[in-house]
């Protein structure tokens, strides 16, 4: 009831904001005027101004005045005034995060700019078209749109071309490019500084210090962020001074400088108040609610959570509001407060109902457009064919007038006659093509809008198994180590564990029956009880960890029953007491390797050794138990406890068969084990994160243009 009671109160807010007069159209008698005259263009492009001036801090105030625009253009029948409000309206939604109504926008714009040779809009369109592409993440279009602009651009000189390339360097930094990247954002800074293009000037600036932030040049960064900053307080651009406040504050924080990083986090945040951006100050407390949560400042948490749930409702955003209220229920959960973090769960599905509504109403809103202009495209084409043949007439009239009158006048009847006829046929196949539209368009809507409720479903799935599994502090405090990762699907039904306390620290590897949703499913559930079992009931004996998770998962799964002969997990737990160096380790049809030099004694329960010539190292592979942690034919078999002597430079590797049996190489075979050890065996001379990144490498090549036909975890960790 609680939820339903939610949606509807959502559902009233919503559009409230398009029923409201808006103070700047009342200044311009929007509402008033009913008889627009072409002078009044003045007011259309005076409208699309102020949207743009707006569409940083208020983007859907920025929609509604381009929307009023747009009308006004309609009735004008001003071409220039339909693109620059269409482009606005593409704008605007980039800043909602809508990429596929900005889309949509941008491509009716284009058409109406060609057809009436508007060449600088044409350009803004293609500059337009090339930042949507880029924010969907299809770098190739956006890159040959950009250059289709800059060329264009040529012929009015090179201030055309400077939106192009600030979008050039963000699309060569999202692919990783740095120097390319850089040289495309500097080009489009010296350009904007000349033309004093300062909302250019600080697209790039931000552009250029992240390059070198990423390229592990902290200091140099945050001069580059100091120099956006001037320019940002200059131009009174409070959106910007709080986004360039709080990347510096994430660069000292990673530096270690916690004070400083809290100062400027904090006066991102004082910012974006004064500038009434509640989006803004919604996302700094969110970020905030996660940086706390993932250092374990558990109360410092929740009031952030609680700061950006307000600022979030007040912002309008739905997915924001939404992602507020999950953060805010993952936190309630890891602190134990079981029906708060279920109360902000319920609240996050109900508004993500209503961005279902919402992106409905805008789908409306787009299908609307489309039809109006397709049926401005069917009166021109009309238009066009009817004085085609009326010339055609004409001209056949004046050659036969000289003719004989009788003959005339049977030319007339047929000319006549064929019209008619021509007639019948255009409306005919006009009437099959509208049909055939709205059959395919109704498909299409259909099909989109399936695809985009699973897609979304899955996406906030794996939102949240990822920010289950990655707790940084828990893996920070196990010490030197690498964790290859690769799921098949979205989500995954490999995961990894670990917990630290005292002097123990302890740490798991599961692969769970199949992979994407169903894996994920039985992931989480071990993930919950792995926290019951070892954090809860305060157990550290690996064995009777499995045995009490085989019970809970098959308790879980319904009991015994053929269903559940095929559910269940393999898993291998290692407890690693840093005082003695004793390792204890348990596993449930997954082994344990460790590679240490081969002078080194091997204990007695080692199955195999495998060693490579010229090298003094050597793998040692611990067999575990054959039965997995789930239901088998009735066994209770009980897990057994290994015990190993941990010596420094030892190298712990726990894994699933998803490396391994990865298909690809020049016949299309699996990978297989015995070259993985001898490929960890070769580059154990190289540092860790090197070590990761060869062991990366190989499985890509292997791989190829093959599927990945299941999920892949390895997790190495080094003895010092």
């Amino acid at each position: 009831m609680r939820t339903l009671l939610l949606v509807t109160l959502l559902l009233i807010n919503f559009g409230s904001y398009t029923q409201e007069r808006d103070s700047f159209l009342i200044q311009k008698g929007y509402y008033e005027k009913q008889n627009w005259v072409m002078s009044d263009t003045s007011v259309v492009f005076a409208i699309c101004d102020k949207a743009q001036e707006v569409i940083y801090t208020e983007a859907g105030r920025s929609e509604h005045l381009c929307r009023a625009a747009l009308k006004i253009s309609e009735k004008l029948e001003s071409s220039e005034g339909r693109v620059r409000a269409y482009l606005g309206l593409s704008q605007s939604k980039i800043y909602q995060n809508q990429n596929d109504s900005a889309l949509h926008y941008v491509k009716v714009a284009e058409p109406i700019a060609r057809k009436n040779h508007l060449r600088k809009l044409i350009i803004k369109c293609l500059d337009q078209e090339a930042i949507v592409y880029a924010y969907m993440e299809k770098f190739d279009t956006s890159t040959d749109l950009c250059f289709k602009a800059i060329k264009k651009g040529e012929a009015f000189g090179e201030k055309y071309g400077i939106r192009s390339k600030a979008t050039l360097g963000y699309v060569f930094m999202k692919l990783g490019n740095l120097d390319r990247s850089s040289q495309y954002s500097q080009e489009a800074f010296e350009l904007s500084e000349k033309y004093k293009d300062t909302s250019v000037m600080l697209t790039t600036l931000n552009i250029l210090a992240l390059n070198l932030k990423n390229s592990d040049k902290p200091q140099e960064a945050l001069e580059v962020f100091k120099k956006g900053l001037h320019i940002a307080i200059q131009s009174n651009n409070l959106q910007r001074q709080s986004q360039i406040h709080y990347n510096m504050s994430n660069i000292l924080m990673q530096n270690g400088q916690n004070k400083e990083g809290l100062e400027y986090f904090n006066k991102s945040i004082e910012i974006s108040k004064l500038s009434d951006s509640y989006l803004s100050t919604a996302i700094n407390f969110h970020s905030l609610a996660y940086s706390n949560w993932e250092f374990g400042n558990g109360r410092a948490a929740i009031r952030a959570a609680d700061s950006a749930i307000y600022y979030a409702n007040l912002s309008k955003s739905y997915e924001l509001i939404m992602e507020a209220y999950a953060i805010a229920a993952t936190i309630q959960h890891d602190f134990g407060s079981m029906a708060d973090a279920y109360a902000f769960m319920s609240y996050a599905y109900a508004y993500k109902d209503s961005m279902n509504i919402a992106q409905q109403r805008d789908a409306s809103l787009m299908a609307e457009s489309e039809f109006e202009e397709e049926k401005r495209r069917i009166q021109d084409s009309l238009k066009t064919v009817q004085q085609e043949l009326k010339m055609e007439n004409q001209n056949k009239i004046n050659s036969e007038r000289l003719a004989s009158r009788d003959r005339l006048i049977w030319i007339f009847g047929i000319a006549i006659i064929l019209f008619l006829i021509a007639g019948y046929f255009i409306i005919k196949n006009n009437r099959l093509i509208k049909s055939q539209n709205d059959l395919v368009n109704r498909q299409k809507e259909e099909i989109q809008l399936q695809h985009t409720e699973i897609r979304d479903s899955i996406d906030y799935a794996q939102r949240i198994q990822s920010a289950m599994i990655n707790k940084r502090s828990e893996w920070d405090k196990l010490g030197a180590h690498y964790i290859l990762f690769r799921p098949k699907d979205v989500v995954s039904g490999d995961f990894y564990w670990a917990h630290n306390k005292g002097k123990l620290s302890i740490w798991v590897v599961a692969d769970c029956t199949g992979h994407g949703v169903p894996g994920a499913f039985m992931s989480m559930l071990g993930f919950g009880f792995l926290n019951e079992i070892i954090i809860e009931r305060d157990c550290s004996d690996a064995a009777e960890i499995l045995n009490l998770l085989r019970i809970k998962i098959v308790a879980a799964l319904g009991g015994k029953g053929e269903n559940q002969a095929r559910d269940g997990m393999d898993v291998s737990i290692c407890i690693w007491n840093k005082e003695t160096n004793a390792l204890q380790y348990a596993g449930a049809n997954n082994p344990l390797w460790i590679i240490r030099h081969k002078s080194s004694k091997s204990p007695e329960f080692v199955k195999r050794t495998t060693s490579i010539e010229n090298s003094a190292l050597m793998l040692l592979e611990i067999e575990p138990d054959k039965i997995p942690v789930g239901f088998v034919d009735g066994s209770s078999q009980p897990f057994t406890n290994k015990e190993v002597q941990l010596l420094p430079g030892d190298t712990i590797i726990q894994l699933t068969d998803g490396y391994a049996d990865q298909f690809g190489g020049p016949n299309g075979k699996k990978l297989k084990y015995a070259p993985m050890k001898r490929a960890l065996i070769e580059m154990q001379s190289l540092q860790l994160n090197q070590q990761f990144e060869k062991l990366s490498q190989i499985f890509d090549d292997w791989k190829g243009d093959q599927e990945q036909v299941d999920d892949v975890c390895v997790v190495a960790v080094k003895v010092s």
